[in-house]
């Protein structure tokens, strides 16, 4: 059995994912900001001989890097709590955001149709502004939130009214995802900062993601996405970036509708987008499904590279 290093492991589908691949007889390392919530933790088999705790912060590149050494397998259920860290500075310099490999169509809150071709920003609904040049046809701008835009290209970029300044990013795509604060270098969300370190890794990932997140949008419906746009407006950005990260990676990016604490479903299921029921709300999953599906994935390796849902 491979070993399994587990991101965002302290949270609910975290801690079902320890308790699940631990029972499949999997070798665990679950990497926690805070391990006491672990080893405190009653329902969590904290001496178990394949479990290794080790301490590192997402948001810190270099202990991210530490504790990501030598893994096979990275499952992330990270999340955005309130009150916790959401962002850290990264690299400076030009080119240096989150990896965007764009879609075809679909996107989030309105950006449907906007074909996002080689990288380029797709237009998203309440984005604080637009610029950069013409995108086929149409003009790159600003996910939702998003603190600031790319230029033309090369060193720098276009300011724009209430920004801070642009990035200029080669072939004149247009960056800026939320939590990229664009002066005197990048910031990353905590999504954002743990995918593009599991992407580094050269480690197979599977994502935790949101139903109505990025590629899973369109096939969301509408009335999902504008609900994600009104209660999760300032982390969506940072939720689409992670999810085309791992996708560019070769990843699976699993997305699930509202979690409930509810038991296992023995009937679950992984559709790709196109096998996935239309409805005017998600079904709720519990976080014990979740965690068993992606420990599929895990096992089988079905869907590498491609959005996913789970249902029960």
């Amino acid at each position: 059995m491979p070993t399994i290093t587990i991101l965002g492991a302290t949270g609910g589908t975290g801690r079902e994912l320890i308790r699940q691949a631990l029972s499949r007889g999997h070798r665990v390392r679950a990497v926690a900001r805070t391990p006491s919530r672990l080893t405190s933790d009653p329902y969590l088999p904290a001496d178990h001989p394949d479990l290794t705790v080790i301490t590192a912060d997402v948001l810190d590149p270099a202990a991210l890097k530490r504790a990501l050494d030598g893994a096979e397998i990275i499952v992330s259920a990270l999340g955005i709590t309130s009150g916790g860290p959401s962002a850290a500075p990264g690299p400076s310099g030009p080119g240096m955001g989150v990896v965007r490999p764009g879609f075809t169509g679909g996107g989030v809150l309105g950006a449907s149709g906007l074909g996002v071709n080689g990288g380029e920003a797709a237009v998203v609904a309440g984005s604080d502004g637009t610029g950069g040049p013409g995108v086929s046809g149409s003009e790159a701008a600003v996910v939702a939130g998003s603190d600031g835009i790319g230029g033309a290209g090369g060193t720098g970029g276009l300011g724009v009214s209430g920004v801070s300044g642009g990035l200029g990013v080669s072939g004149g795509e247009a960056a800026g995802v939320a939590g990229l604060g664009l002066a005197g270098g990048v910031a990353l969300g905590v999504l954002a900062a743990g995918a593009r370190g599991a992407a580094a890794s050269g480690a197979r990932v599977v994502w935790l993601s949101a139903l109505g997140v990025g590629p899973s949008a369109a096939a969301a419906g509408f009335l999902t996405r504008a609900l994600l746009g009104v209660f999760m407006r300032k982390e969506l950005p940072d939720r689409v970036a992670a999810a085309e990260t791992v996708l560019a990676a070769g990843g699976t990016v699993v997305h699930a509708g509202p979690l409930s604490d509810g038991p296992l479903s023995a009937s679950r299921r992984i559709l790709t987008l196109s096998e996935l029921p239309r409805s005017l709300f998600p079904a709720r999953v519990s976080r014990a499904t979740v965690a068993a599906a992606m420990l599929d994935e895990v096992e089988s390796g079905r869907f590498m590279g491609r959005p996913v849902v789970v249902v029960s």
